[in-house]
């Protein structure tokens, strides 16, 4: 005989500052270190043309530097990169996502929950965590720093240039947004989206805080995990048999 209970489960892991959504982060930051050993191919083709391009961008660090040190200056670049350098940190991302999830918690918005759940979490996993692992295991001073571009030194404190902050924040909630927007707009925000992020990028070469290559793998590195963040499956019920004085007990957890 087989006995079937339903039970209630834990509350939407979409909805942001709840004890789910924290448990959710910490399972995807494992599933994200674990990442690699489950890729196909097309996975493995996608790291390697990161990494490839990286290598490319480092071998002309230095000409991109001069380029922007020397000819690409003036007003309206400065103006330019002032309008959008902060797509990549706290000032504009921080209102964006906090009235995603205002708009959410108002309206009970589905897509609004998880548009801010997949941004803070990607935000964070990517520019929060991964990202500055790396700068710190890689040790690279920024170019205003006048040092070679070559030059690294691992575990170095206040060597922050590999790979670039701004970037993989702006990466990662670009690819949040567009990929959340997808069903409902296609892909006519596709361009814009990237093309803002890429602008985060030009901003960061411009103000000589970083080189084409720390910009190359922060975006890289943000629309992978935005990516990840954004197609992964969500409140996925769960199911379980346990014995029981009655037989067999079909059980399955559904979320309120």
């Amino acid at each position: 005989m087989a006995v079937a209970l339903c039970a209630p489960g834990r509350a939407d892991e979409n909805h942001v500052f709840t004890p789910d959504y924290f448990l959710r982060v910490g399972i995807d930051f494992g599933g994200l270190l674990r990442a690699p050993l489950h890729w196909d191919r097309t996975e493995w083709l996608i790291a390697g043309g990161i990494l490839g391009a990286t290598y490319g961008a480092y071998t002309v660090d230095n000409a991109g530097r001069r380029l922007f040190l020397h000819h690409w200056t003036g007003q309206n670049l400065r103006e330019l990169s002032g309008a959008v350098t902060h797509f990549g940190d706290w000032q504009y991302q921080v209102p964006l996502m906090a009235g995603c999830w205002l708009t959410g918690f108002v309206t009970g918005s589905a897509f609004f929950d998880k548009l801010a759940a997949d941004g803070a979490e990607a935000s964070l996993l990517s520019a929060g965590i991964i990202g500055p692992s790396i700068v710190y295991a890689t040790g690279r001073d920024l170019p205003n720093k006048n040092r070679p571009a070559y030059e690294f030194t691992p575990f170095s404190s206040g060597r922050v240039s590999f790979p670039s902050g701004h970037t993989t924040e702006a990466f990662a909630m670009a690819s949040v947004l567009d990929h959340n927007l997808r069903p409902y707009w296609g892909f006519w925000q596709t361009p814009v989206l990237y093309l803002l992020a890429g602008a985060v990028g030009f901003s960061r070469m411009h103000d000589q805080k970083h080189y084409l290559s720390d910009v190359v793998l922060g975006a890289g590195l943000g629309w992978s995990v935005g990516t990840w963040v954004s197609r992964k499956p969500r409140n996925a019920p769960a199911a379980s048999v346990a014995p029981s004085s009655a037989g067999p007990v079909l059980a399955w957890t559904v979320r309120i």
